[in-house]
């Protein structure tokens, strides 16, 4: 027999807050999003959800109370708490590869619905209606911007990242045993919504393909299609691009060298005090980038840069 969940009671003795308050907080701050919209590189916009203070107390408590029961497959590196420097490892593990297909999942968080967590977290716990209720009140958006009248998981609350992971498992289980039946030696990895495959055999990619492309059409939960438009076929005699990091024809991984000048513009502008503050932080981030993907570079600059180095990357 599963255990009951009494989320409304476990949230109460978390949060200090009577169980009766528990559902009214749920229900009247569960629409109070803030939105953003972030230009894509592409064209269009990113619409980024960030909940009200009272939600995400909510949403953080379940992190805890629920979401930590549940471990994240091996091939998922995005958002998962203990791996360090997570994009330079993914990249890395397909760097000595001569050919690398990128998979770009459509609408990612959106294409997740309340059902598809539901049904992973009923595997481990016994769900009362209200239990379900505030699953799905806290953690996934209701507002006006409802996908086909249903709501969906949000980009920005500290919630969607790890429910993603969850609602995966089984489709990464899944994707691996594509991946080893193509070829034993290939490597996979996925990082969030972009699901990378290598191998030395050359027409594989192209196999691994089709065969994702079938698994998510008999797929129920969750519905996840292939955004065919970003969906790229990499190897050693092209621009090779893996989470954002290039890889080099030697198999070697580099934050790339746009990014080394507009780095070393910037502590340069900041040098002689003509940095504008909006960029400050945009320095600091990419400092930040630097040190966890490309760390002999960011000694380079430190080394070079000096004061002016230190002072961007210790400002308040």
């Amino acid at each position: 027999m599963l255990p009951r969940l009494n989320l409304a009671d476990q949230l109460s003795a978390f949060l200090g807050v009577p169980t009766e308050d528990i559902f009214q907080l749920a229900v009247t701050k569960s629409k109070l999003y803030k939105l953003y919209e972030k230009p894509k590189k592409n064209g269009g916009t990113r619409k980024i959800l960030h909940p009200c203070r009272e939600l995400k107390a909510l949403q953080y408590a379940l992190c805890e109370i629920v979401l930590n029961w549940f471990s994240v497959h091996p091939i998922a590196y995005a958002y998962v708490f203990g791996k360090k420097s997570p994009l330079k490892a993914s990249a890395e593990l397909h760097a000595p590869f001569r050919y690398t297909i990128r998979i770009d999942f459509k609408d990612f968080f959106p294409s997740i619905k309340p059902v598809d967590l539901i049904g992973v977290v009923k595997e481990k716990f016994d769900l009362s209606p209200s239990d379900r209720l505030l699953l799905t009140q806290i953690m996934f958006y209701s507002g006006n911007l409802k996908i086909a009248g249903q709501p969906f998981l949000p980009i920005g609350a500290p919630t969607s990242p790890p429910v993603s992971n969850i609602v995966m498992r089984v489709l990464d289980n899944a994707f691996e045993a594509i991946s080893k039946d193509l070829d034993q030696e290939s490597s996979i990895t996925r990082y969030a919504d972009d699901l990378y495959f290598s191998t030395n055999e050359k027409g594989l990619c192209r196999s691994f393909y089709h065969e994702v492309d079938n698994l998510l059409r008999n797929t129920a939960s969750p519905v996840l299609r292939i955004n065919e438009n970003k969906t790229l076929y990499l190897s050693r005699g092209t621009r090779r691009v893996v989470n954002g990091l290039f890889v080099t024809p030697k198999g070697e991984v580099s934050i790339g060298r746009e990014r080394k000048i507009q780095i070393k513009t910037l502590i340069y502008k900041h040098s002689k005090q003509r940095l504008p503050d909006e960029d400050l932080k945009k320095a600091q981030g990419l400092l930040a980038f630097i040190q966890d993907c490309e760390p002999d570079f960011y000694n380079r600059l430190a080394q070079k840069y000096g004061e002016a180095f230190y002072s961007i990357k210790d400002a308040r």
